[in-house]
């Protein structure tokens, strides 16, 4: 094998460079060792490494990676460049064809175990080294300039030769080094320099984040002692822990941590912290701070499971003892208990799903305080208004506690809690709506809703007033423009007769239709009952798309879609419904949301009835069955032999001269339900209306207002633009909110007037679906609408 000369200093590499770490000064520092001055020396055929104490042993497997010409002193594994010494012998002459070494450096031959008196001293040299010995005279050693081999602590602290580490020379200092070694030698230098490192900087590198290490260990011990002993961490762990936290992991165990962790003194307040913030994702802690709780009385609660789980069965015994409470009592009780409970919201045992009634407190403490008032109002008009701006808040209160999750005996708890205080509160509105009903006739008749170009409908079954407040809510937050509104229901409040009232098939219907068991409407034209088919038929017949839940359709028009399973949810599940209610408002905001993406200036959101919902059941009101010719929960139209018999009917919404009757109060004509409507209550009545986006009033924004493509297959189009700002620009994207989906070839137009034209250079964007967004002077989408290149079908 020839060795090239290599002058003093070709090997050397600047370790100017921020991200050198200290294997790659240690890699420069065994190449630079074959420098020679060729004028006075001969090259050296190897680089004899020799490493008495193994401590360099670590790091093999990197040193083997970064330095292809490394050999090492071992088992015979060729392909693993280590052999014995006869082995490395060969390979350093020559004599082994199969075995290459990379030209142009100089072979380094790894001894671990080996002292460097053991090669020179040639007639006591060990007979498994003895082939090595004589290349101790044409080869160099790596070693340190005072002519000892390097040590890792004279190695890391040379200024010169090494990354000039500031290190104490203690025992302990470079125990750790040893622990840290392969960590370490994957540093950058440039985080090791400037400062004093002691045995703790090098734990850390092992343990770069110890309370992680410690919530993670305390919650599975012994899997993670596993992993750490695999990593080679296992030391540097118990020497941090031992010195940070004053315990030995191995001796003292996990039950004496969880102790630590609980009384939370000196730095186990930081891993407190820690735990309390990101609990889910150390879900076996809890487990050993509960073997681990001390008995004494003076303990500070909030750390121990189990006394929140005391709590929590004291708070469900207080509610399920409201059973027989009256509303005033059940209020007072549940005032008491929110100061007694209330702070345990704040512990990590709420987070982690082991406080529920806590929890569902705050809700029920919300519901104390609302049904406290009574809703004022001598008209209609007065209540509808005064219950639409914060009537709403009690029935939100009552959902929302009943929305708390928990075991079936919790939900059973709260559903007590829930009835005693709202129920009297329902029953009292219902019966004043109920008087002012009677006495005004019938209910008002709200607006047709006829819809506008660039408007999708969206129509949500069953959106109660409480419902959609928190919907409103959501979508503030997301930024979006609301304009909250109220409409009514129809009589009966069921939707086959409110639905059709609150879409724009209402103009088509008939004000004679005839009941039927359905109590659908009928159209004025074919006098054909309204029944599915025939309502998508009419909006159709309008101009409207009618849209399925996934398709956003052509906003240049308008449309019809509906979302959300709210009424269903009511229906088949009862008081349990609420848990399904953050689900079915997260589902109508997306919507919502794409439809406005999509291109559509405005959503309007319209529901047909809210509903009666009363852990326990709805209060019974009897009516046989033979008395009616159709019956349902809160509505039925009796025979004509037993209409004398009941005092209040009320006109159909859909023919004032057919009379249905309701039932009284908050009453159903069957038991054994919890959710109901059809009935005459404000949370049956009183309906949201939402407006989504541009009201269509001069605003002041810029926007889009139309695209045109003169002709189908033009690949130009005009796009008008009102409250132009200077500076703005018009682009067509394939994708709203990305500049790399643009299919203009040349720069964006500047909108710098009230028509902008665009052209599609390449035909073969004929066809797709586009967006032209409107963008301000910093590229961001201001508006957008939605169009097809070349025109639409």
């Amino acid at each position: 094998m020839t060795i090239p000369s290599v002058p003093s200093g070709q090997h050397a590499t600047s370790r100017s460079t921020v991200e050198l770490r200290v294997l790659d000064v240690t890699v420069d520092s065994l190449r630079a060792a074959a420098e020679f001055n060729a004028q006075v020396m001969v090259a050296p055929v190897a680089i004899l490494w020799t490493d008495w104490d193994r401590h360099w042993e670590p790091l093999l497997p990197a040193l083997m990676e970064a330095l292809p010409e490394m050999l090492a002193l071992g088992s015979y594994d060729p392909a693993g460049r280590t052999g014995p010494a006869i082995w490395l012998r060969c390979v350093v002459e020559g004599a082994l064809p199969a075995v290459s070494m990379p030209q142009g450096h100089t072979p380094i031959l790894y001894l671990p175990g080996v002292s460097r008196g053991d090669l020179r001293a040639i007639a006591e040299c060990p007979k498994h080294l003895s082939p090595l010995a004589e290349l101790q005279y044409r080869s160099a050693f790596w070693s340190h300039p005072n002519g000892r081999d390097w040590s890792l602590y004279g190695f890391l602290t040379h200024v010169e030769k090494g990354p000039g580490l500031d290190i104490p020379k203690s025992d302990d200092v470079q125990t750790a080094i040893r622990r840290a070694l392969t960590m370490l030698a994957r540093t950058p230098v440039s985080r090791l320099q400037g400062r004093r490192l002691e045995a703790r900087d090098f734990d850390l590198l092992m343990t770069p984040d110890p309370v992680d290490d410690v919530l993670r260990w305390l919650g599975n011990h012994e899997r993670e002692e596993t992993g750490m002993l695999q990593a080679g961490r296992w030391d540097s762990f118990r020497a941090l822990c031992a010195k940070e936290y004053a315990f030995d992991p191995k001796k003292d165990g996990p039950l004496a941590a969880a102790e630590k962790l609980g009384r939370r003194q000196g730095p186990w307040g930081a891993v407190w912290n820690t735990y309390r913030k990101a609990a889910r994702h150390y879900p076996h802690v809890a487990k050993q701070l509960e073997h681990a709780q001390p008995q004494e009385l003076t303990l500070d609660p909030e750390p121990w499971p189990s006394i929140n789980a005391d709590a929590e069965a004291s708070l469900r015994t207080a509610l399920l003892k409201l059973q027989d409470a009256d509303e005033v009592a059940a209020r007072q009780t549940i005032s008491v208990l929110e100061q007694e409970h209330g702070r345990r919201r704040g512990w990590v045992w709420c987070e982690l799903g082991q406080a529920p009634l806590a929890c569902a407190l705050e809700h029920l403490a919300d519901l104390a305080r609302e049904s406290g008032f009574n809703l004022g109002g001598d008209s209609l008009e007065m209540v509808a208004t005064t219950y639409a701006e914060s009537g709403w808040k009690a029935d939100a209160a009552a959902m929302q506690a009943l929305g708390c999750p928990g075991s079936q005996e919790d939900r059973r708890a709260v559903g007590v809690a829930v009835r005693a205080m709202y129920a009297p509160w329902l029953e009292r509105h219902a019966e004043m709506f109920q008087a002012l009903l009677c006495h005004a006739g019938s209910l008002p008749r709200s607006p047709n809703l006829r819809g506008a170009e660039g408007e999708a409908i969206l129509f949500a079954d069953g959106l109660r007033m409480d419902l959609a407040r928190l919907l409103e809510i959501r979508l503030r937050r997301r930024g979006q423009d609301v304009t909250f509104t109220r409409r009514w229901s129809t009589i009966p409040s069921v939707t086959p007769t409110a639905k059709p009232a609150v879409s724009p098939v209402a103009e088509v219907l008939s004000s004679s239709s005839a009941l039927n068991e359905r109590f659908l409407p009928q159209l004025e034209l074919t006098q054909q009952t309204l029944d599915t088919s025939a309502f998508r038929t009419a909006l159709n017949g309008l101009g409207f798309q009618v849209l399925d839940t996934k398709e956003t359709g052509k906003p240049a028009g308008h449309a019809w879609t509906e979302a959300g399973k709210i009424d269903s949810y009511g229906h088949d599940l009862g008081a349990d419904m609420a848990q399904q209610i953050p689900g079915q408002l997260a589902l109508l905001e997306e919507r919502v949301l794409a439809l406005l993406t999509a291109g559509w200036e405005r959503v309007r959101i319209v529901t047909d009835h809210g509903w009666l919902l009363l852990p326990g059941g709805l209060p019974v009101e009897k009516l046989p069955k033979f008395l009616a010719e159709t019956r349902w929960g809160r509505c039925a139209q009796l025979k004509e032999t037993t209409k004398q018999h009941t005092s209040v009917m009320h006109p159909w919404s859909w023919n004032p001269v057919v009379e249905i009757v309701l039932a009284s109060g908050i009453r159903n004509f069957f038991g054994g339900t919890d959710y109901n409507h059809g009935g005459a209550t404000l949370q049956e009545c009183v309906t949201p209306e939402m407006l989504i986006g541009s009201t269509g009033q001069a605003t002041g924004k810029a926007a889009i207002k139309s695209i045109d493509w003169p002709r189908r297959g033009s690949m130009r189009a005009t796009v008008v633009i009102q409250g132009v700002i200077e500076g703005m620009s018009v682009d067509l994207r394939k994708r709203q909110g990305d500049c790399e989906s643009s299919v203009l070839l040349d720069k964006k137009p500047k909108a710098a007037s009230l028509e902008t034209g665009l052209v599609v250079e390449d035909d073969r964007f004929e066809g797709i679906k586009v967006f032209v967004v409107l963008l301000d002077p910093a590229g961001q989408v201001v508006s957008s609408k939605q169009t097809t290149i070349g025109g639409d079908e």
